[in-house]
Formats: structure tokens, C-alpha cells, sequence
């Protein structure tokens, strides 16, 4: 009988190690890691519909020159040549969303552009 004990014994590591190998605990943490840094890179592109509104109001009514060499793409991301003038985001609109503190704007073709600080990549365009 001793010999039955003993067979029996390596029977129960294999248990063990069964009851080791379930692993799924670290797999939901992968998913939360990426969606923080999605909603944290698109928070500042684009205020809320509420504000855009008044956002589109207060812009058209600053007086700036319009670009008209336009040798870049028009859309979200693409970085603004150095060689165009751009005008400080106005008091007004930073007030409305202040997000856009800083940022800079320039106006091509009636539609009003917002640049990035620094990069000046487009983050936003506005329908003139």
C-alpha cells in the first residue's frame, strides 16, 4: 500500500501545476493600457459640438490675412510650412476652449485653420 501512496503523490504536482497555468489574469490589463492612451491623444483635436458654435462665431470676426500660397495638404495633421504667418489663437476663443491656449490659426480658401503649438500640424479646420 505504501507503493499506491507514493504513485499517488506525483499524481498531485501534476495537480498543481494544472492550478499554476492559468495565466488570463495579466491579459485584461493590455486592452485598459491601450484605451487610456487613445482617449488622452484625442482629447484636445476637436471641442465639443456646444462650443463650436461659438468657436466659428468669434473667429470670423477677426481680421487676419488669408494665405494664399498654399503649397500643403489641408487636412488634420499635416504640418504647416514655417514660411506662412500664423495669428495667435485670440483672448475670445481661448475663453470658450481653453484647451486651445497657445495654438495658433491661419485662414486658406474662407476656412479657418488651427495649428499646433510649436509643430504647427493641423488639429482642427473650421468652415468659413
Amino acid at each position: 500500500m505504501k507503493a499506491d501512496s507514493k504513485a499517488k503523490s506525483p499524481d498531485s504536482t501534476t495537480t498543481s501545476k494544472d492550478l499554476k497555468s492559468p495565466t488570463a489574469e495579466t491579459r485584461p490589463s493590455t486592452p485598459d493600457s491601450r484605451t487610456t492612451g487613445n482617449a488622452a491623444t484625442s482629447a484636445t483635436s476637436a471641442p465639443p459640438a456646444e462650443k463650436r458654435t461659438q468657436i466659428t462665431s468669434a473667429i470670423k470676426q477677426e481680421k487676419v490675412e488669408e494665405v494664399t500660397n498654399v503649397n500643403f495638404n489641408l487636412s488634420i495633421g499635416t504640418a504647416v510650412p514655417a514660411g506662412v504667418r500664423y495669428h495667435p489663437m485670440p483672448a475670445r476663443i481661448v475663453e470658450i476652449y481653453p484647451e486651445w491656449r497657445g495654438y495658433d490659426f491661419i485662414l486658406v480658401h474662407g476656412n479657418y485653420i488651427i495649428l499646433r503649438p510649436r509643430t504647427h500640424e493641423i488639429v482642427y479646420i473650421i468652415e468659413g
